[in-house]
């Protein structure tokens, strides 16, 4: 039986993936480093996220902005999109659990076109915001009469 290249290599990162769990070294599967001490187990935030705006945005810094238009480049193309929807996606909590601090949403983008088939981070620009990077994820059908939309999440929830 002949293995597909795409296959192999799928096989290959999940088997990574699967053999860093087990050896519980989180900088080898999440490549991020871990605090010590009294917060053990905890992911440190990369500098690099920390400088751009976006890490900074709460869910009122949208508010304003609802139904207003976005730019988004897309490898050489810049693709217009409105903002049609902010929603609160704050995570359910068992009775009795403590209820983690923070702030998670959504943003719901109606595109004028289709963005790269590639999923990443965006360049999005707004005239009100200026420009920032967003990780955005095409949502609804692929024959969608109603128009191509895209969402990204943005979470800021801490225990």
């Amino acid at each position: 039986m002949s293995e597909t290249r795409r296959k192999f290599l799928k096989s290959g990162a999940v088997a990574t993936l699967c053999a860093g769990i087990y050896f519980s070294s989180p900088k080898l599967v999440f490549g991020q480093q871990v605090f010590k001490n009294e917060n053990k187990g905890k992911f440190e935030t990369p500098y690099e996220a920390k400088l751009d705006k976006v890490f900074y945005y709460t869910k009122a810094t949208f508010d304003p902005y609802l139904n207003t238009e976005f730019r988004v480049r897309a490898e050489k193309m810049v693709t217009r999109m409105t903002l049609v929807e902010i929603k609160d996606c704050r995570p359910k909590v068992k009775p009795g659990a403590k209820q983690p601090s923070g702030e998670c949403f959504s943003l719901l983008f109606k595109a004028e076109g289709e963005l790269s088939f590639v999923r990443t981070i965006h360049q999005v620009e707004h005239d009100a915001l200026k420009g920032f990077s967003l990780f955005l994820e095409r949502v609804g059908k692929e024959d969608d009469k109603e128009g191509i939309y895209y969402e990204a999440v943005i979470n800021h929830m801490t225990e």
